[in-house]
């Protein structure tokens, strides 16, 4: 028996550092897609006339002397000296940034892996390995971290800390500073807030929570949020995704009229209210649900009802699939891969450089198959939504340990 759990622990780790290395490789052998040369954009606007400019005037990224449309900066003040560190680091190694940018979701897909293996052991969830390891070698991951170029494999560890540190009874104030920081690289996690506070025991732990989190978004904001709140809070928060053809947006762009431009009145707001009811649901009707359960269902709810689109928001619902059996999850498992495959070959055009979807002349081959496994990868990820829901209405997904988040070993350090 010793020897047959350290021979799984051997390709626990083998998955682990192939997954990397394969990353690592795409980081140093491909450029990336059109996100890469926006942050490359933003780190000029910022080394010529500073960070505010960026939320204030945009950055317009280029490739082979061809300019394009203006992009509008819509992270976090934070999200400012990181790219300078990423700049620093490029000029003092004379490796590139989109390479440190790429190098930093690998290394934050390594941490968001035993995260999630000490969350399920917390939690008392079933430890699937066989789910583990698909987990450790999910293509999403893979695609989006070591080819895509964008920061959301650092936001999702950052939100696996706070759940850690919430599920092993650590203080809030550490839990609320992690998701401080999640907030800080994109502000998405805010929609995980209203479960997360109702999983949390007390008053004081809330409090807690949400004063650090707040604090360490507030910190890491300095100073540009000082120097000009309103146009800073107006870039974060006022930012509304572009409505791709992905979900509710592309059914109202396929129906006639002006559907899809009052679609886009309401559909942020309407994909938050879903998710605060979703969250409102949980806490009323599946009391008995862990912090981490309940967590995956918003996030597969949110993908679900988003009202714009992006592929990398797909490693937003990476973690959280490992909770429900694979006979519940292959699909989205299995189409989640090939959408993003089949995306990034038809728009590198088979080259596997350079995915710069700013660019559609001509259109590339595959749109279709593109189009047709999107709409297959959002109905999966409908089905997981639906497996969650009727597993915390049969009660199968087994509850959380006795000790609950906000009593004794939190409140005790708060």
């Amino acid at each position: 028996m010793p020897s047959c759990r350290k021979h799984r622990s051997r390709i626990f780790v083998l998955g682990c550092f192939f997954a990397f290395a394969v990353k690592l490789t795409l980081s140093f052998t491909t450029y990336g897609t059109n996100d890469v040369l926006t942050w490359e954009a933003d780190l000029r606007k910022i080394q010529s006339e500073g960070g505010l400019a960026l939320y204030r005037d945009g950055a317009a990224p280029s490739w082979q002397g061809k300019t394009y449309s203006v992009e509008p900066f819509n992270h976090p003040p934070f999200m400012i000296y990181l790219i300078r560190t990423w700049g620093k680091a490029s000029a003092v190694s004379s490796v590139p940034l989109r390479v440190w940018l790429r190098a930093s979701g690998a290394v934050a897909d390594l941490a968001m892996f035993l995260l999630v293996c000490g969350i399920l052991k917390a939690e008392r969830l079933p430890v699937r390995r066989s789910a583990l390891l698909l987990l450790a070698l999910s293509p999403v991951s893979i695609l989006v971290s070591g080819f895509h170029g964008n920061t959301d494999p650092i936001m999702v560890c950052f939100l696996m800390l706070s759940i850690y540190f919430l599920d092993t009874g650590r203080s809030v104030w550490l839990a609320g500073a992690a998701l401080g920081m999640a907030m800080n690289i994109k502000v998405v996690p805010i929609v995980f807030v209203p479960a997360i506070l109702f999983a949390i025991g007390s008053w004081r732990s809330r409090i807690g929570f949400a004063l650090s989190a707040g604090l360490v978004w507030l910190a890491a904001s300095f100073p540009y949020l000082v120097q000009d709140p309103a146009l800073v809070i107006r870039g974060v928060f006022g930012y509304n995704p572009v409505s791709g053809s992905w979900g509710l947006p592309e059914i109202a762009y396929l129906l006639p009229g002006e559907t899809l431009d009052r679609y886009r009145l309401i559909g942020r707001p309407l994909a938050l209210s879903v998710v605060l009811l979703a969250s409102f649901w949980l806490h009323f009707r599946a009391r008995s649900a862990t912090l981490f359960a309940s967590c995956g269902l918003i996030a597969f709810l949110f993908v679900f009802v988003i009202s714009g689109f992006g592929p990398q928001y797909l490693s937003w619902i990476v973690p959280w699939w490992v909770v429900l059996p694979w006979r519940k999850v292959g699909w989205f498992y299995i189409a989640a891969s090939l959408y993003l495959i089949v995306l990034y070959t038809a728009w590198t055009r088979g080259g596997w450089y350079l995915a710069n979807m700013m660019d559609h002349s001509p259109l590339p081959t595959g749109t279709l198959l593109v189009f047709l496994l999107e709409a297959a990868c959002w109905i999966s990820v409908g089905t997981v939504v639906l497996a969650f829901v009727t597993e915390f209405q049969r009660g199968t997904v087994p509850p959380g340990p006795p000790t609950h988040i906000g009593q004794s070993g939190v409140d005790a350090n708060s």
